[in-house]
C-alpha cells in the first residue's frame, strides 16, 4: 500500500536526519573545544605579553627616576659650589 510505503521513506528519512543532526552537533561540539583551546593559549599568551610589557614599563620608569635623581643631586651639589664659593 501506497500510504504504508510513504510512512516507512519519511520514517527512514526522519531517522536519517537524526543522524546527520547528531553527527553535526558532535561536529560543533569538536569545533566548539578547539576553539576554547585556541582562546585559552591566546589568553595566556597575552597575559605573558603584558606582563613583559609592564616589566618594561617599570623598569624604563626606575631608569626615568635614577636619572631624575641624579639630575638633582648635581643641581644640588652645584648650588652648594655657588654659594660656597660666591
Amino acid at each position: 500500500d501506497l500510504r504504508q510505503e510513504l510512512k516507512g521513506e519519511m520514517a527512514d528519512l526522519r531517522q536519517e536526519l537524526k543522524g546527520e543532526m547528531a553527527d553535526l552537533r558532535d561536529e560543533l561540539k569538536g569545533e566548539m573545544a578547539d576553539l576554547r583551546s585556541e582562546m585559552a593559549a591566546m589568553e595566556v599568551r597575552i597575559l605573558r605579553e603584558f606582563g613583559a610589557f609592564r616589566d618594561e614599563i617599570h623598569r624604563d620608569r626606575r631608569a626615568a627616576q635614577r636619572q631624575m635623581l641624579f639630575v638633582l643631586v648635581v643641581a644640588f651639589v652645584s648650588l652648594l659650589v655657588a654659594f660656597a664659593t660666591g
